[in-house]
């Protein structure tokens, strides 16, 4: 019977499937609080993490997942690869992006995170910004004038994402104090900016919080002051936030949180890309004692029931210095040990 976490593990697999990237999150999340040690709990958050174009929380998942799983290491560290992959891509479009200003930062495309009242708009801009701001511009393109918002949660994390595509680094502004965030993102002068804005549910750690403007979005990262799930993203009203259980509370598990947007599709095609992830491994060409244990890995998938007889029985009666595929040779005989030239073959005594 699968444990609890494994069963966590599943239903975000099944919401994955079912489109469900934040919900599937949630569950994946709830899996790993419930059982660190569960390989199938952080290959599900790696899956979900990688249908939310969190690239490295998704290759930390996934390594993790190989590091408890021998059997499916393999497949995990493909799938690592992949988000690396994809990473470094986005990273790639990013500079390509914003190569043009001169001495803008190229790390991921990040965007400072400032404390509330340290004014983050206000920073001084360089020669060659003021140089641009004096120069005529061009007729603004047209932009929606709202983004879709998505959010999930950590212990010790809310992110959320902002889903606009194409945004350049200083068209995004954030203000963050101990309860409260704001991303502005300027659309250029024919039309108002946008703004989200909340009251946090809890108290969060405004220095440790991170922001990034990416090819598809803009993620910010709040970094809770006390270890524990938020029931919303938003406090409602006045009212003082509620009393938050830490991690370690045993005497009930919290009910999984809401996630506003969670009702959205996410359309990544699952089946072409485990057909991709399948074929990596084919192609992957190990090398010494991996390269010889695929070979018999092969050799016993592809083979026949006799010969998958052969193997497990000569293996076992000679304690592993032979391994036959004939079972007319061998099936009805005991199949004697055999050292390596050079080495003499000794019985073990108690």
């Amino acid at each position: 019977m699968p444990s609890e976490a494994e069963a966590e593990a599943a239903a975000a697999v099944e919401l994955l499937q079912a489109g469900g990237g934040i919900d599937a999150m949630a569950a994946a999340v709830r899996a790993v609080s419930l059982d660190g040690a569960c390989a199938a709990a952080h290959a599900a958050k790696g899956r979900a993490a990688f249908s939310l174009d969190e690239w490295d929380t998704a290759a930390a998942a996934f390594d993790r997942a190989a590091e408890l799983d021998a059997e499916g290491a393999r497949t995990h560290r493909t799938w690592a690869r992949r988000a690396r992959a994809e990473a470094d891509e986005e990273e790639r479009l990013e500079r390509e992006a914003s190569g043009a200003a001169a001495g803008r930062s190229s790390s991921g495309g990040a965007a400072a995170c400032v404390p509330a009242g340290t004014g983050a708009a206000a920073v001084a801009a360089t020669p060659s910004e003021a140089a641009a701001a004096a120069a005529p511009k061009p007729k603004a393109v047209a932009l929606p004038s709202s983004f879709r918002v998505e959010w999930y949660q950590t212990m010790n994390q809310v992110v959320v994402s902002i889903l606009a595509r194409g945004l350049k680094q200083e068209q995004v502004h954030v203000e963050l104090d101990e309860r409260e965030a704001e991303v502005s993102i300027d659309l250029g002068e024919e039309a108002e900016p946008f703004v989200w804005r909340r009251a946090l549910f809890a108290d969060i750690v405004p220095e440790k919080c991170k922001c990034g403007v990416f090819a598809s979005k803009v993620e910010l990262k709040l970094e809770k002051a006390t270890v524990a799930q938020w029931a919303d993203v938003e406090r409602v009203g006045n009212a003082p936030a509620p009393v938050l259980q830490p991690a370690n509370y045993s005497s009930e598990q919290p009910d999984r949180p809401r996630y506003p947007s969670s009702s959205k599709k996410d359309f990544r095609d699952w089946d072409k890309l485990e057909a991709q992830v399948i074929k990596e491994e084919e192609n992957e060409k190990p090398e010494g004692d991996a390269a010889l244990q695929k070979l018999f890995q092969d050799i016993y998938k592809n083979a026949s029931d006799d010969t998958r007889r052969a193997m497990n029985k000569s293996f076992q009666e000679s304690n592993g210095t032979t391994l036959s595929t004939n079972w007319a040779e061998i099936g009805s005989k005991f199949t004697e040990g055999q050292a390596p030239e050079g080495m003499e073959l000794k019985k073990y005594e108690q």
